[in-house]
This record gives structure tokens, sequence and C-alpha cells, in this order.
């Protein structure tokens, strides 16, 4: 269970739910690591959280040369958290922990398996 979460372009609030849904499609916990978030020149990060500039995409990636690939092309893209064991998807920025939601005990999607009774 390891993976480095990439974020190309932006990472914006429908990216955080965006991450909550990959996570419990996987049966993983993210971290986003607010920290690394890349921001627009004059833009603080409470703003980019909740901008939807309909570009900004979220990968669950090797963490080997990810960023590589994009940036190679001109596209600018940051390692911006890690896929973890667990079911919390969480914003962190090295001294502080805040979970956004537990997939386990509040799932977004409702996709898991679901004992129908006999």
């Amino acid at each position: 269970l390891s993976g480095a979460l990439l974020m190309y372009h932006s990472l914006e609030d429908q990216n955080v739910g965006t991450a909550i849904m990959l996570a419990e499609c996987s049966h993983v916990g993210i971290d986003i690591d607010v920290t690394a978030i890349p921001l627009p020149a004059g833009v603080s990060l409470g703003r980019w959280l909740v901008t939807f500039p309909s570009f900004g995409y979220l990968l669950s990636v090797a963490p080997e040369h990810a960023v590589d690939v994009f940036t190679a092309r001109g596209i600018s893209a940051a390692v911006i958290g890690a896929v973890v064991a667990g079911a919390e998807v969480a914003l962190v920025d090295g001294e502080s922990r805040a979970v956004v939601r537990n997939h386990a005990e509040t799932p977004l999607l409702q996709l898991g398996r679901q004992d129908v009774a006999a």
C-alpha cells in the first residue's frame, strides 16, 4: 500500500471530493498536504480550495518520475499527498491533520458490498 497523490493544474473543492471517492473505491485513506498545493500568484489557499476552474486533475500514481511526465511537457504538476492505510481522507500541513471524511463511517458513494437478507 503505497503511492503518491499527484495533482496537476489545480486542486479545488471538487478534487477533495474526488479524493474521497478514489479512497472509498480503493479501500484506502489519503492524506493531502495543503502546503504542497501549487497556488496561482496572488491567490490564497482558502480561495483556491473553493475555486472550480474545471481543469484540475487528481491521480494516484507510483511516485517515481510522476511529476516529470507532466513538467517535461510544460504542465504544472506536484505531488500533494499520499495514499495511506485506513479510511480517512485528511488535509495535513506538517503540524496538524484534519479529517475531511472517513469513508468507512460515512460512505460518499455507498458502492461497497451490501449483504442481502435471505
